[in-house]
């Protein structure tokens, strides 16, 4: 089924979002942004989002990994994890390296949870 785009569920509900007590619609654009950063599942439940404020970092939310915290998608880490290493001194590389991201991503990350 197709979850995006024009004619697909989700720009039907979308369209249809509107705040009860007013009768306004919602901001669709600010609210079509975040649909397109969850994945639903087969049984059409959503299965995994994606965190945007970690930046270029791929940070999920995936409640079979990480306990419901944020984690790297592509190594399954938790971010906060990668803070402990860094306080004891660890560089941006070992740490990068250690948890299978890149330095880049790291830094996104941890800027994400410094905000």
């Amino acid at each position: 089924a197709q979850r995006a785009g024009e004619g697909s569920p989700d720009e039907q509900v979308v369209k249809g979002l509107i705040v009860p007590r007013s009768g306004q619609y919602v901001f669709k654009d600010i609210v079509a942004h975040y649909l397109k950063q969850i994945r639903f599942g087969d049984d059409k439940f959503a299965e995994m989002i994606r965190l945007p404020q970690y930046g270029a970092a791929d940070v999920v939310l995936d409640p079979y990994r990480g306990y419901g915290q944020p984690v790297f998608d592509k190594s399954g880490a938790k971010v906060a994890d990668a803070l402990g290493p860094l306080r004891a001194g660890e560089t941006f590389e070992t740490v990068a390296h250690d948890y299978g991201v890149t330095e880049a991503e790291l830094r996104d990350a941890l800027d994400a949870i410094a905000a």
